[in-house]
């Protein structure tokens, strides 16, 4: 009698631990529209990924070393030097506190209810944002990837 009973109850924690995650880092703004606040895993993999305009085909030698704050040494291999920007964006993404979170969500309500009045199909069905510790552009750029929005944490 204990064994199916302990069978039970290791079944019910067992399902209360698979809930799926809390939705903490999406902002709802309509049945079709969100926003995602991407954490910092997440975003060092976004900020490397760029399938729709070729950002890391067309990336200069000189922009990659100006970015990273280093000297541009003559002879290095294009693919060495890649590979170590890449892992600089990656390392210059951070997550979104509570208080960044609460803030972006008023604002992108605000924004959403402005898009509608101009146009109902404005805005897009996601977009997704990631925090830089601003190293690699500096503080106040904000730019584009993909479904991206890049932001500075300043």
């Amino acid at each position: 009698m204990r064994d199916p009973l302990l069978l039970i109850l290791a079944g019910l924690l067992l399902m209360a631990g698979c809930r799926p995650k809390a939705e903490d880092g999406i902002i709802r703004l309509s049945p079709k529209s969100h926003v995602i606040l991407l954490d910092s895993l997440e975003a060092a993999d976004a900020i490397i990924r760029d399938a729709e305009e070729g950002y890391f085909e067309k990336v200069q030698p000189l922009d990659m070393a100006i970015q990273m704050g280093q000297p541009l040494q003559n002879g290095r291999p294009g693919e060495g030097l890649q590979e170590d920007y890449r892992a600089f964006l990656q390392s210059d993404v951070a997550g979104f506190n509570p208080e960044e979170q609460a803030l972006l969500r008023e604002v992108f309500h605000q924004a959403f209810r402005l898009c509608r009045r101009l146009n109902p199909d404005i805005f897009p069905d996601t977009v997704r944002l990631i925090k830089t510790r601003a190293r690699h552009y500096g503080p106040g750029v904000y730019y584009t990837r993909e479904d991206c929005i890049i932001i500075p944490e300043n």
